[in-house]
């Protein structure tokens, strides 16, 4: 067993009235820029690799979705990560409405274009502090839409918030093979929130990084 990471849950957890800090927004819009320099799809939603490794790293996150509905990704980017999901559930004879959120409104508008028939599901804002106009059934974030001591409060308002009854939250985290960072142990992320464990999903990475992402959800 893997040992345990510390410092999940801080001292004194930030509360959901806490603001974002102008740092975390400058580098929210300095990502934003530097993705959209990027032509490749997926190097305009963060990625780095090939396309045969983007497949075997998110196609996971699928074993979550078990049936028809509306899916939103927090922190969509260009929309190409919930175009894959969709592709890929549709494999499996599931179809999904796509939902999207993003703080980048030029990323958004990508995501429009990439998706246009479901153009007037995306939206501009900040997971953090987002108000959603509905309730969705599948909701997929990863934990690095906030900084690390606000995870706990963020997971928790998602759940109470955005998912609906009888829904899903999913969420990733990713490694970095440049910086040699692991993804983060998210079982053990739920058990000090306190929070039951639905299921867990991972991907392969390679000899100097054996999990590339990991993947966990709660039913709600």
């Amino acid at each position: 067993m893997a040992e345990k990471q510390a410092g999940f849950l801080p001292t004194q957890p930030w509360s959901e009235q806490t603001p974002l800090s102008e740092e975390f927004l400058s580098r929210l819009r300095a990502m934003e820029r530097a993705y959209l320099m990027q032509e490749s799809p997926l190097r305009q939603c963060g990625f780095s690799g090939s396309q045969r490794r983007w497949e075997t790293q998110r196609r996971p996150i699928v074993q979550a979705i078990e049936g028809d509905g509306d899916l939103l990704n927090l922190g969509c980017a260009n929309g190409y990560l919930l175009e894959s999901l969709v592709k890929w559930a549709e494999e499996k004879e599931i179809f999904l409405t796509p939902h999207g959120l993003d703080a980048g409104k030029l990323l958004i508008e990508q995501a429009q274009k990439r998706m246009s028939l479901f153009s007037r599901n995306f939206y501009i804002g900040n997971a953090w502090d987002w108000v959603p106009p509905r309730q969705y059934l599948y909701v997929y974030t990863s934990v690095d839409l906030v900084p690390p001591e606000f995870v706990p409060a963020y997971l928790k308002r998602i759940g109470r918030d955005i998912v609906a009854d009888g829904g899903r939250l999913i969420v990733g985290s990713y490694g970095s093979r440049s910086r040699q960072q692991e993804p983060m142990n998210l079982r053990y992320l739920f058990d000090d929130m306190g929070w039951a464990t639905d299921g867990m999903a991972s991907a392969p990475g390679g000899p100097d990084m054996p999990v590339a992402a990991r993947f966990i959800w709660r039913d709600f």
